[in-house]
């Protein structure tokens, strides 16, 4: 990102999420809520978006093998230079 690409950092580690978050993120896009460019945040310093976990669901696993996990990180790809 400092070099000038875009990227985009996913935190996909859905166990360790709240069970309740103000915050919505990739947990909420996995289940068919909300818009993968409306949930990125801006890191200004090192300029970088993040997509965070959002809420921790009950299904971790299931989410992340699911073919709507593969649809969002196309998406993502599609935004951006790289994908973490």
């Amino acid at each position: 990102a400092q070099r000038g690409l875009n990227v985009i950092l996913v935190e996909a580690d859905l166990r360790r999420g709240p069970r309740e978050s103000a915050t919505s993120g990739l947990s909420d896009l996995l289940q068919g809520r909300g818009e993968a460019g409306a949930l990125l945040r801006r890191d200004p310093v090192r300029g970088y978006w993040l997509l965070p976990s959002g809420r921790r669901p009950d299904n971790p696993t299931q989410l992340l093998t699911s073919p709507a996990m593969k649809r969002v990180l196309r998406q993502l790809a599609a935004r951006s230079d790289l994908v973490i």
